[in-house]
């Protein structure tokens, strides 16, 4: 029997949909995982776009008053919160609300072609939880 209690994880413009999908997730652990992965994505894009429009050097992290460099601190904080283990409800990067929502009985399909033990990552219902 799968475990009926999941994780769902993604982001968004408060009031919008998701622009990538959310993810379902059978873990916690595995959940803070895949939200510290996108969450260093995001703080190196943004470390990028301060090193360039700041002309900061790549390992000096310069502050200035571009909301460029405020994003990538935003991104850095929750991708060390993650990696802690912190399941982060809700965050914000950016004008981004970043969320990991526990889901009781989602009923998000599973789509693998292979007989499914509920144990791993697929997308989410086309819908913000919570």
């Amino acid at each position: 029997m799968s475990n009926t209690t999941r994780y769902h994880v993604g982001h968004n413009v408060p009031g919008h949909d998701p622009v990538w999908p959310a993810q379902c997730i059978a873990d916690a652990i595995d959940a803070a995982d895949w939200q510290a992965y996108d969450a260093e994505s995001v703080a190196t894009y943004y470390k990028g776009r301060h090193d360039e429009e700041c002309s900061a050097v790549l390992d000096q992290d310069r502050p200035c008053g571009h909301d460029h460099y405020l994003a990538f601190l935003q991104a850095q904080e929750l991708t060390e919160r993650c990696e802690r283990g912190e399941i982060v409800s809700s965050f914000m990067i950016d004008g981004e609300e970043w969320w990991i929502r526990r889901v009781d009985d989602c009923g998000c399909p599973c789509n693998c072609d292979d007989p499914c033990n509920g144990e791993h990552i697929h997308t989410a219902v086309n819908k913000i939880t919570g």
